[in-house]
């Protein structure tokens, strides 16, 4: 049976081999991120289907250390920073930490500006292939806002001025 002290240089070694491996992973989501971003920039689907294969791998295997370290130390996502500050090693677990916690957040940001891309492209899509379906526009102003005028000043309808 191994001493306490070992053990817990074990535990704190172990931990920081996580974090190290979890940087590294989303150092590489990074990269992913920015080259997704490129390539909805330059609409190369193709690229981007092999790309997304390797988002996900590179996320679940984030995920996976994630759990790993949660699980093994029995800690709560939101406890960990203070529980990483109590252990033998706890100023280079939480400096790693904290580098951590920022590139998931630039990685989070990365993702919903290149989530706003493909949501505005599957909407100008979904626009287009209403007008090839030869279904009607949406109505400028929406439902029920005939006669209602604009600002109060004169009246319009609610017709859509796609069919002039």
């Amino acid at each position: 049976m191994s001493a306490p002290s070992e053990t817990a240089a074990n535990d704190s070694a172990d931990l920081l081999a996580n974090l190290q491996q979890q940087h590294a992973l989303m150092l590489q989501l990074a990269d992913i991120l920015e080259t997704e971003n490129r390539l909805l920039a330059g609409d190369e689907i193709e690229s981007l289907e092999q790309l997304t294969t390797e988002k996900a791998a590179v996320a679940e295997t984030l995920r996976a250390l994630g759990t790993a370290l949660t699980r093994r130390h029995g800690q709560q996502a939101e406890a960990l920073p203070a529980w990483l500050a109590a252990q033998a090693d706890g100023l280079a677990l939480g400096e790693r930490w904290q580098a951590l916690l920022a590139l998931a957040a630039r990685c989070q940001q990365r993702n919903s500006a290149n989530a706003a891309i493909l949501d505005a492209r599957h909407r100008q899509v979904r626009g287009k292939l209403q007008v090839l379906r030869g279904d009607p526009s949406p109505s400028v102003y929406g439902k029920g806002t005939a006669n209602k005028g604009y600002g109060g000043i004169g009246t319009f309808s609610a017709r859509s001025f796609g069919l002039a």
